[in-house]
């Protein structure tokens, strides 16, 4: 929803973890101080919107955890590294079309 309101930052930002949710509230991790300044800014418009979706009244909370940082892949190269620990056989595709990263 966010992408199509031209909000790419924090669409990314919401991508980053999954949140958990325990007893009306939701606790959402982000990477770095950055992310999470950008989520506390828009924390009041989306607890409303959760509120009015679950029809229930939960809270947000924002932590920082710097083990999100490395499980995110930046390069192409470390993209197609990703896919290849997932499925061998990407090396194969790539060799029988001849393809580059």
């Amino acid at each position: 929803m966010q992408e199509k309101k031209g909000r790419y930052n924090i669409a990314s930002i919401l991508r980053i973890s999954k949140p958990k949710y325990d007893n009306n509230l939701i606790k959402y991790y982000v990477p770095n101080n950055t992310a999470a300044i950008e989520l506390e800014s828009e924390k009041q418009e989306l607890i409303f919107y959760l509120r009015n979706k679950l029809d229930s009244k939960v809270e947000l909370l924002v932590e920082i955890d710097k083990k999100i940082d490395k499980k995110i892949t930046y390069s192409n190269k470390d993209k197609y590294e990703l896919l290849k620990k997932k499925n061998e056989l990407i090396e194969e595709l790539k060799k029988t079309f001849n393809l580059s990263i």
